[in-house]
């Protein structure tokens, strides 16, 4: 059974929450650095699992199916990333 909430809680996640983002706001090259830094971690775990059930001990064969995949799929969007840049 979950924990039950008190009625001080949602008040005290919400001050968390204006807190972390009074830190965003103040301390842009630091957020910015922190959430590249998990970005970049989260794709190399990515691709080093794909180096190792993909094609093992086969390194061009597989950054090529990486290569031609991510085309696939960037071809399957029609290129339209503009949606991630609002």
């Amino acid at each position: 059974m979950p924990p039950r909430l008190r009625k001080n809680d949602n008040a005290r996640i919400e001050q968390y929450q204006q807190k972390v983002k009074r830190f965003e706001r103040r301390h842009h090259v630091f957020a910015a650095l922190l959430i590249g830094s998990a970005i970049v971690l989260f794709w190399r775990g990515v691709w080093n699992l794909a180096d190792i059930y993909l094609f093992p001990n086969q390194d061009v064969a597989s950054a090529v199916v990486c290569i031609v995949v991510g085309f696939i799929i960037l071809y399957l969007r029609d290129f339209d990333l503009k949606e991630f840049l609002k």
